[in-house]
């Protein structure tokens, strides 16, 4: 139903009503409504299926939700909710979302990997903010 997968979308991304009123153009009321077994227009179920699909893709490959995360402009200088309000594929939105996120993982773990055997100076903690002694005099 259109609550349950509104229910699954605030559960997965972690959004709040006021966020989903402004990404479906609409009033916390109508969430509320909606949240409550309210049928919402066509083209607002469109989008909410819609939303449900990029939800799945997203918790499908485990990606811990950030707000940074969901801020990336993703696709034509738009994040993914920016792609779902205004009438973008929120599934193609979220494929590509994970794929960015996929590519700088592994770039992540390829740069540790030859990182890893470098030598790190040792810092004495304490030292950091002494003025330093002249034992000379």
């Amino acid at each position: 139903t259109i609550a349950e997968d509104l229910h699954y979308i605030r559960t997965i991304l972690k959004l709040g009503v006021s966020e989903l009123a402004d990404i479906f153009g609409v009033s916390r009321l109508a969430i509320y409504n909606w949240l409550g077994g309210e049928n919402p227009s066509s083209l607002h179920t469109y989008k909410i299926n819609d939303f449900a699909e990029a939800a799945d893709v997203i918790a499908s490959e485990g990606i811990t939700i950030t707000g940074n995360i969901l801020k990336r402009k993703i696709k034509e200088g738009k994040t993914l909710f920016e792609i779902i309000r205004d009438g973008g594929s929120g599934h193609e939105g979220a494929l590509i979302l994970v794929g960015i996120l996929k590519r700088e993982s592994e770039q992540r773990r390829i740069l540790d990997l030859r990182l890893a055997n470098r030598i790190k100076p040792f810092i004495n903690h304490l030292d950091i903010g002494l003025p330093a002694f002249n034992e000379e005099v």
